[in-house]
């Protein structure tokens, strides 16, 4: 390692701050030096004040918590960009798009002329693998603010629309068991486009919701997994919305991810016990039961959602707040809806930063604040993990720093909005 005096000062030194950096050997410090767009020093405000020169920028965050920014799971995007600059007003340094194939080279131009306040992460679609396995988003460098990771599949259809498919029929429709999506009409056709992506060294990623659709999609990765004797291949059951107690433990045997959607419990659990029954909703957005089963569960806000008269919320602390209480943002149901679903502050901190990193095969340059990663960091108005867990609604995002760039500056109503808990 090069002597301090050798070394180029850095850029940005955040200082007097409360790190949460999600790193295995120093989860807690007080400052970081950021040179480019990269973390090289973390410790204490006076260890890290050593990095500073005559340029650089330095931040009081003022004992602050601040912690590696939030990594949104699953959205989409659609070259929105008031919806990135909405990502960074809550923290999100990246989300994982499903991306349309037309979309690609929007999401290529707006990196070309600096216009991207997120990183993102593509997910093409399954049945296109041949087109786009040479496009060079794959093999983009890990500051790159456009990289394809995977290639995203769908067995069957939603929940809302009573076509998620289940092997019983719903309980208000007894005619009806749900439906295959196009993508697997009939199955062996994403069954062909699984393989073809995994010839192709693509991860697939594919929509799961009803518990014979998650079921199905587990029969297929782990004939693959057998056939391929794949070790670290990280597939993934998107949404997994509703499990058979029994098919729990194939995920963590597997090894496979789980993109949840923490907010989807408390938009759907008014309704969802008349379509299903009380006994299938038990194995409903069951996120303790992956996170016991050993899936690598990572939280995803599926904003802006499928019907624009109530769209999902891209901020994570909401779906925080749901997944820690299982209840509505007024309080109800008393005690939460099957509580023994509810994860803790910190797994769902995890499953919002550091385990999508790891589910995309980034977490050598994402997911922690330790030097050698990207400098991408929410600031918070609060501790989310010091405040009652009805509280998590209020806290807010009041800085974000991409790549060491300051994407969404404190505002007046920052400090305001710091009193209200």
């Amino acid at each position: 390692m090069l002597p301090l005096d050798a070394r180029p000062p850095a850029d940005l030194i955040l200082t007097n701050g409360r790190f949460y950096t999600l790193s295995v050997t120093r989860p807690w410090v007080e400052a970081i030096a950021v040179v480019g767009q990269w973390i090289v020093a973390t410790g204490s405000s006076r260890e890290v004040a050593r990095w500073r020169g005559p340029k650089t920028q330095a931040v009081d965050l003022e004992g602050r918590f601040a912690l590696p920014g939030f990594n949104d799971a699953h959205g989409h995007v659609q070259a929105d960009l008031s919806m990135l600059e909405e990502a960074s007003r809550w923290g999100i340094t990246t989300i994982q798009d499903i991306t349309p194939l037309g979309n690609v080279a929007q999401y290529k131009a707006l990196e070309r002329e600096g216009k991207l306040a997120c990183r993102l992460n593509l997910r093409l679609p399954i049945g296109e693998a041949q087109a786009h396995r040479d496009d060079p988003t794959w093999a983009a460098p890990p500051d790159a603010f456009v990289r394809a990771i995977g290639v995203k599949g769908y067995v069957d259809g939603m929940m809302s629309k009573d076509t998620a498919l289940f092997f019983e029929p719903y309980d208000h429709q007894p005619w009806n068991r749900g439906a295959f999506a196009s993508d697997a009409q009939p199955p062996a056709k994403l069954r062909a486009h699984l393989g073809q992506a995994l010839d192709y060294g693509l991860t697939p990623h594919i929509h799961a919701i009803g518990d014979r659709a998650v079921s199905l999609l587990l029969d297929w990765y782990e004939q693959e997994i057998g056939v391929r004797r794949l070790a670290d291949h990280r597939m993934r059951v998107i949404h997994a919305q509703v499990v058979r107690p029994c098919d729990f433990e194939r995920f963590g045997r597997l090894g496979l991810v789980a993109e949840v959607n923490p907010y989807h419990c408390v938009a759907d659990m008014p309704w969802m016990e008349a379509k299903i029954g009380a006994g299938r909703c038990a194995g409903a957005y069951a996120f303790r039961s992956l996170a016991d089963a050993g899936a690598l569960v990572c939280f995803a806000s599926d904003a802006p959602g499928p019907r624009p008269s109530t769209p999902y919320p891209m901020n994570p602390l909401l779906g925080i707040h749901a997944a820690v209480t299982r209840q509505t943002l007024d309080g109800t149901p008393e005690g939460g809806w099957y509580p023994e679903q509810r994860m803790t502050v910190e797994e769902c901190l995890r499953a919002y930063t550091r385990h999508p990193a790891v589910a995309s095969f980034e977490e050598g340059f994402k997911g922690s604040l330790e030097p050698g990663k990207l400098a991408d960091i929410a600031v918070l108005s609060h501790d989310p993990l010091s405040i009652p867990s009805q509280e998590l609604q209020h806290v807010q995002a009041v800085q974000t720093f991409v790549g060491g760039r300051l994407v969404r500056p404190s505002r007046p109503d920052d400090a305001a909005s710091e009193r209200t808990i």
